[in-house]
């Protein structure tokens, strides 16, 4: 997400900051909404299974 809610006022309104990254050592804002994934330890994965029974 590129927004998130920092606050809310007394009178209800909300204000946001923009999310930013630190990237060689340099604090910057976030250019892209997604991140490539370049590990299968943040995903998650199914497995379905077969068994042929063969008499």
């Amino acid at each position: 997400m590129l927004l998130k809610k920092a606050s809310v006022t007394a009178d209800g309104v909300p204000t946001f900051t923009m999310n930013t990254v630190q990237t060689g050592g340099q604090i910057i804002l976030t250019t892209t909404a997604f991140r490539d994934v370049t590990a299968t330890t943040p995903t998650w994965s199914m497995q379905i299974g077969l068994r042929y029974m063969f008499n």
